[in-house]
């Protein structure tokens, strides 16, 4: 049976003249029933369709709950144990804390998902109002069965029927108020879910999007490190060039030696040398002399690039 809030209680004029006041009332009665067992099965319905996620999310929360609490005090107890009673187990409180903000998570989107969809309202309000129809049921039935006797024995038979068609009327009329009201409830519990969603869905993104800022300007940071870095490495590798001036008698010829390797000769105050690798080297300048051989050796560090050094033969 498949219930549902739009059904009427359909009667036809000719139903008031029935012959029988009897027939009559047990009719009507019928009727009122079917309308009755619609509604209820409607609710009925929708009220199983959450019982298990009622009792289920209820009971998921709370053993969530209890463990994440738990695994937050046992992070706060390793934390303070010394490392040397841990042992491997150093930093193991990082991870119970991971752990515990995880299940954290899960309970957070469990009740963002229930105020979503309102599955534990909705059961309780299609509790209350099936047991309001059952209420309202049992109040008119027992309103047929205080004026029976006496409308069945009246003198004005066309009067009777009238008064059980109040009685009807008045239960119908109940009943749509029953269900207009959880219409009415279950339309404000539906718009206000669907603003809280949107202010979660506003702040959610807020926050994303900040934090995408934040991923992308590191992004951009590391990037030019990257960059600078690969540029210092290239220039790095890039030869320097060396205006080296002499100082000091000029009258024999000098040699030049990077390393123990002739790079320059002659008898020139300054000398142009190219091409040497980055870093520290060994520079010697010795010279022949009337008055003897001068030798200078001096550590000098090369850069990329053109640099001038003076060195003086003493």
């Amino acid at each position: 049976m498949t219930g549902n809030t739009f059904s009427t209680l359909r009667l036809q004029p000719d139903d008031l003249s029935q012959p029988d006041f009897h027939t009559f009332v047990l009719d009507i009665n019928d009727r009122l029933d079917a309308v009755r067992q619609d509604r209820e099965e409607f609710y009925r319905q929708r009220r199983e369709e959450n019982t298990k996620w009622v009792n289920g999310s209820r009971r998921f929360l709370a053993l969530a709950g209890a463990a994440a609490l738990l695994l937050t005090a046992a992070a706060a107890a390793l934390r303070f144990m010394p490392e040397e009673v841990l042992g491997r187990l150093t930093g193991l409180d990082a991870w119970v804390l991971v752990v515990a903000l995880i299940i954290y998570a899960i309970m957070s989107a469990v009740a963002l998902y229930e105020k979503g969809t309102d599955k534990t309202s909705s059961y309780f309000r299609h509790l209350t109002i099936s047991i309001a129809i059952r209420d309202l049921w049992n109040k008119f039935q027992f309103a047929i069965l205080r004026e029976y006797p006496e409308l069945k024995a009246s003198a004005d038979p066309i009067g009777a029927r009238k008064r059980i068609c109040e009685l009807a009327e008045a239960f119908c009329k109940d009943l749509d108020k029953l269900t207009g009201g959880e219409l009415a409830d279950w339309r404000s519990e539906f718009m206000a879910s669907l603003s809280e969603l949107e202010e979660t869905a506003k702040a959610g993104r807020n926050d994303v999007e900040v934090r995408l800022d934040k991923l992308v300007q590191a992004a951009a940071k590391a990037a030019d490190a990257a960059v600078r870095a690969a540029a210092e490495a290239e220039a790095a590798t890039k030869p320097g060039h060396l205006n080296l001036t002499i100082a000091g008698p000029s009258d024999g010829e000098v040699t030049i030696r990077i390393d123990g390797i002739v790079r320059a000769q002659g008898n020139a105050g300054k000398f142009a040398i190219e091409k040497i690798n980055p870093g520290v080297h060994r520079l010697s300048a010795a010279a022949k002399l009337p008055a003897g051989d001068v030798q200078v050796e001096e550590m000098i560090e090369i850069k990329p690039g053109i640099q001038g050094y003076n060195i003086a033969l003493t």
